[in-house]
């Protein structure tokens, strides 16, 4: 009726109803529809220098080689790529639902940083206690060897560290690029122990370090090992280039 009013004790309000129910509306608003995947990248280094006094003001900001061939060193901060339509507002409503939302949003997706490794730790030390703690999830790119420099080396191995010291993760997906030299280039072979050893072997201890820093990482329930084989060109290529020469 119009005019009906409740006193203030009796109005509804959110807090009030059983936690089934608000369960529901905080996954209508941040859940709102299939993708589970929210992907994490390196902002260019050319728009944080635009933008790091206004929209990215508040991010920490680090250190990533760019440029042609990875020659330069700029600064920039992480930016999410893929918004599926997460409606935030209701998080600093009050304490307690800021950390049942923080709950709902941070332990139901998976953080996807693809090869922006860079990225993790400033990402993850930006966030409160709370939603740190509740990230469940994460996938990780490793670059092919051929790419690897010290940098990336010495920033695979503070990740690491990082996700072991401060994360409580349950599952890592881990992307590992790799290369088809030829057209008949066979894919699906088992490796065993033996395969590693002599990887380490051929490649050197440097090189397969980045394997002794992936197991430093514990309480992982779950883990996920995709090989990523991209174009790779023959050494006959490179060989015939420099004959021409």
């Amino acid at each position: 009726m119009p005019g009906l009013s409740f006193p203030a004790a009796r109005r509804p309000h959110l807090l009030t109803l059983p936690p089934e129910i608000r369960l529901l509306i905080l996954e209508y608003l941040l859940l709102p529809g299939p993708t589970r995947t929210l992907s994490i990248r390196s902002e260019k280094p050319k728009v944080y220098r635009l933008m790091k006094h206004s929209k990215y003001r508040s991010r920490s900001s680090y250190w990533v080689l760019c440029e042609r061939m990875r020659a330069q060193c700029l600064e920039t901060t992480y930016h999410l790529v893929n918004n599926p339509g997460i409606d935030t507002a209701i998080l600093p409503i009050n304490r307690k639902l800021y950390h049942e939302a923080c709950h709902v949003l941070y332990s139901r997706y998976t953080f996807d940083f693809h090869t922006d490794i860079e990225a993790v730790i400033p990402f993850m030390a930006d966030l409160s206690l709370v939603s740190r703690n509740s990230i469940q999830s994460i996938d990780l790119w490793k670059r092919p060897l051929p790419r690897v420099k010290e940098f990336d080396r010495a920033e695979w191995r503070n990740t690491c560290e990082y996700l072991r010291a401060q994360m409580h993760l349950d599952r890592l997906g881990l992307h590992i690029i790799g290369g088809r030299p030829l057209p008949t280039f066979r894919t699906g072979q088992k490796f065993n122990a033996e395969t590693f050893k002599a990887l380490e072997y051929i490649e050197g201890q440097d090189n397969m370090a980045w394997v002794q820093d992936l197991r430093s990482i514990k309480g992982l329930r779950k883990l996920d090992v995709v090989a990523q084989i991209q174009h790779c060109p023959p050494p006959r290529a490179l060989l015939s280039t420099c004959v021409r020469k």
